[in-house]
């Protein structure tokens, strides 16, 4: 490679790691809905889905797994949500409701963004899931189980895991002002 070539590849990378991401949200969206295959609500999201797809180079297989009935299941009980499964015959009052793509802004922190999915628990307690997609989205990593089981009360420092965490708490403390 030269030094253009390179940097043109690296660009690629990165786009198509935004693409992974967008079509992982959305496909993940679509699972947490309950909205009725055909319904407006529905066909738009696989709208979206297919016009990330038609962006995407890479194959279907990195991606779909998504949608594996247990792999969703899994993600779910992982995150801590309730919701009544093949296993889990529940009361519906009892599950957890999810929001997806929810829109949040204050003026007078001037920012504004979007909640991957809150949480609302049948005890009307609110939670921030913000999911991390693209080229090192890996459900093992180590990023992923810091976020999960780390330190929550150390520095927040200036990199990718840091941020992330700070986006989460700024979207907590925006949903609550």
């Amino acid at each position: 490679y030269t030094k253009e070539e390179y940097a043109e590849a690296l660009k690629n990378s990165y786009q198509q790691g935004i693409i992974k991401g967008n079509i992982i949200h959305a496909m993940l969206e679509l699972k947490m809905t309950s909205h009725t295959p055909g319904s407006p609500e529905f066909v738009s999201i696989q709208n979206r889905i297919a016009k990330y797809k038609a962006m995407s180079l890479m194959p279907d297989t990195e991606y779909d797994w998504v949608l594996k009935k247990d792999v969703f299941e899994s993600i779910m009980e992982n995150l801590g949500i309730k919701r009544a499964t093949a296993y889990n015959k529940m009361d519906i009052s009892l599950q957890d409701k999810l929001h997806t793509e929810v829109s949040v802004a204050n003026d007078i922190l001037g920012v504004g963004g979007k909640i991957d999915t809150l949480r609302e628990t049948a005890r009307g307690e609110l939670q921030v899931i913000d999911t991390k997609t693209g080229n090192n989205f890996d459900r093992n990593s180590i990023g992923n189980r810091i976020m999960k089981y780390g330190n929550q009360t150390g520095e927040i420092l200036d990199n990718s895991l840091g941020r992330a965490k700070l986006q989460t708490v700024l979207y907590s403390m925006m949903i609550s002002l």
